[in-house]
């Protein structure tokens, strides 16, 4: 006993350390006097000032107010989209509103790098079977490179919340704890039309299995968000039906395959081809029975994303659980071809690089969600399928 404590405390004065140091690091990255530009700036400023206007008990979807706190008094120099998010985002970002825009930005990339490398090692936990298999230490580098984390850093883009709410509610899930799983649900709705199929199966199945603390969870947290809401700003419904009800979204350049074929085309028709989407919820509450749910959700984003009615290149970093799906099976296998399928990950990676540096359109980007599926539907039918023990004993890169 007295051998296993003096063993424990070290570890756990290594752990505080280092705890101690890279809060540091982030206090220091926080306050640095040194202009970043646009860094972590981009979008997050206009997710900023609806969040600043909504804690100064304004209409955060007025668009003068809007105008105003985006550039924080001074002349408009330009036009400027504001955020058409549901106002639960905003509420989310409101401790950060009392901040100014720069230094609020700066701690949502923080937030942001945190939750992208944490994800690979969520999702390796997730797959395995006992707490002796513990992931690579490079594993938390393939979320921070993978091309749309890039690009979610570089624009403090919200799509890693969107994440962070799927796994929190694929543990729930898991672990029986169904009402906090619903409530987590509600992180995905910051961007719906990202989720429109996963989160349907699991509302589906839930329904299937009576576990109906997953519906309620859901409805009490947004009950309760839109209750705050309404109370700081009363009048927001009626500003955002304002603001979003006649604007065409689909005007943008999206990464799906109705947005590549309009850019082509000019014509409009495919951007609503995710209601075909819709059609594949009986095969994935099939996958939900025979395999689990983690591969359930994966699989839904792996059909949505490129029929979603638009989604940019940085949502696709909501592949990233498929991704270490993949690499988890690989890294099991003793199979000397899985090097191939290592290669062409490899590639994936590269090419969206070449793809950033190039600056070309979200359009192009249609081809990643299916790459990635066509990879994970191949590395699952060869080293995904359960193996003896015998088979996995050695299987190490």
């Amino acid at each position: 006993m007295k051998q296993s404590s003096l063993t424990r405390r070290p570890a756990n004065l290594t752990i505080g350390l280092t705890i101690v140091i890279l809060l540091s690091f982030a206090l220091a990255f926080v306050f640095l006097p040194v202009s970043l530009g646009r860094l972590g700036l981009g979008d997050f400023r206009a997710y900023w000032s609806g969040a600043r206007v909504l804690i100064q008990g304004g209409n955060p979807y007025d668009l003068a107010a809007l105008t105003a706190a985006y550039f924080e008094g001074k002349p408009p120099a330009s036009q400027f989209d504001p955020a058409w998010n549901p106002p639960w985002l905003l509420l989310l970002l409101s401790p950060l509103a009392v901040l100014p825009a720069e230094m609020a930005a700066r701690v949502w990339l923080i937030v942001n790098v945190v939750i992208l490398w944490g994800v690979p090692f969520v999702v390796w936990r997730l797959l395995v079977n006992s707490g002796d298999d513990r992931a690579p230490v490079w594993l938390g580098l393939v979320g921070i490179v993978f091309g749309a984390s890039l690009a979610t850093l570089a624009l403090g883009q919200m799509t890693a919340w969107v994440l962070a709410g799927l796994l929190l509610a694929i543990i729930g899930l898991q672990q029986r704890r169904d009402g906090w799983a619903g409530a987590a649900l509600l992180m995905t709705f910051v961007k719906p039309q990202l989720v429109y199929l996963a989160v349907p199966v699991i509302l589906l199945w839930s329904a299937q299995q009576r576990r109906w603390r997953i519906w309620l969870g859901l409805g009490g947290a947004s009950l309760l968000a839109l209750l705050i809401i309404t109370l700081l700003s009363p009048n927001w419904l009626m500003g955002y039906w304002k603001l979003a009800g006649g604007y065409d979204f689909l005007q943008h350049s999206a990464a799906t395959i109705g947005g590549f074929w309009q850019a082509y085309t000019g014509n409009r028709l495919l951007r609503f081809a995710g209601v075909l989407a819709l059609f594949t919820i009986p095969f994935l509450l099939r996958i939900i029975e025979r395999c689990d749910w983690l591969m359930a959700v994966n699989a839904a984003l792996l059909i949505s994303l490129p029929l979603a009615p638009y989604s940019w290149s940085f949502d696709q970093v909501l592949l990233l659980p498929a991704l270490i799906q993949t690499i988890f099976w690989l890294y099991h296998s003793t199979d000397p071809r899985r090097f191939v399928l290592f290669a062409v990950l490899i590639a994936i990676y590269a090419s969206l690089w070449l793809m950033m540096i190039q600056g070309v359109g979200d359009f192009l980007y249609v081809w990643v969600p299916l790459a990635i599926g066509g990879l994970y539907a191949l590395a699952w039918f060869k080293y995904g399928k359960p193996q003896p023990p015998s088979a996995l004993v050695g299987a190490r890169l």
